[in-house]
């Protein structure tokens, strides 16, 4: 009788048809399957207006494709063994916990928005009952551009958190902190839109274009979003 019905109303049935033969092949279920088989809230999009914050500031929410986060992470985790980690607009959290089951000191997140950092911590509690041995994360609420870096050596990751305007003043303290106080920094920086805010810095001596690998959950695949890889000297 379900399946008459559905023939009845074409456009049931094609909900019927996406729901139940597309949708589980798409980016997004595999991100929901990713998310439900940790007990975590990582997927999905949300706008700039959904995020609480002043007009202007926010940039929209969509999670780094794990596959590709554990890629980058992992291509420097070994000479930054003991740097703290810092997710540059860290959102729900994911390349936090990512980032946590790497020899890091700690991992800290700054996000502008109080309800991503609320899923977010929400989220580093449940993945700390599959990984008790998981990094310290630390989630700072407030503007990243103006917030304090980390001290010591340390990696920071950004997936494009900031137009051109705020991504010049994010630029800008992060040579401020390096001339304060020298040391190593390597920046991940995935959908690299503004690469040049850091290249006119004359703090990095290497800079490389990362070719990130294929993943089921990245919806944006087709966009082939560009990746940099930058290091200040050694100290």
């Amino acid at each position: 009788m379900t399946i008459a019905r559905h023939l009845r109303d074409p456009v049931s049935l094609a909900r019927l048809v996406w729901k139940n033969v597309c949708f589980p092949f798409t980016p997004q279920a595999a991100e929901l399957r990713y998310d439900r088989k940790l007990g975590i809230d990582t997927s999905g999009f949300v706008v700039p207006d959904e995020l609480g914050v002043g007009e202007g500031e926010g940039r929209a929410y969509m999670g780094t494709p794990p596959g590709i986060a554990h890629f980058l992470i992992g291509r420097i985790a070994q000479r930054a063994r003991g740097f703290t980690f810092l997710d540059v607009g860290s959102g729900k959290g994911r390349v936090l916990l990512i980032a946590s089951r790497f020899p890091f000191r700690k991992v800290v997140g700054f996000e502008h928005s109080e309800q991503m950092n609320a899923v977010a911590a929400s989220n580093v509690r449940q993945f700390a009952k599959h990984y008790p041995g998981m990094a310290p994360v630390e989630i700072v609420g407030g503007d990243a551009t103006r917030l304090p870096l980390p001290e010591g050596p340390l990696v920071m990751f950004l997936f494009n958190p900031f137009g051109p305007g705020l991504m010049r003043e994010f630029a800008a303290s992060v040579k401020a902190s390096y001339q304060q106080s020298p040391r190593k920094i390597i920046c991940l920086y995935y959908n690299a839109l503004f690469p040049e805010e850091f290249d006119r810095l004359g703090i990095f001596a290497i800079r490389e274009q990362v070719q990130t690998p294929r993943d089921r959950t990245d919806r944006y695949i087709k966009m082939k979003m560009p990746t940099v890889l930058l290091e200040t000297a050694d100290r």
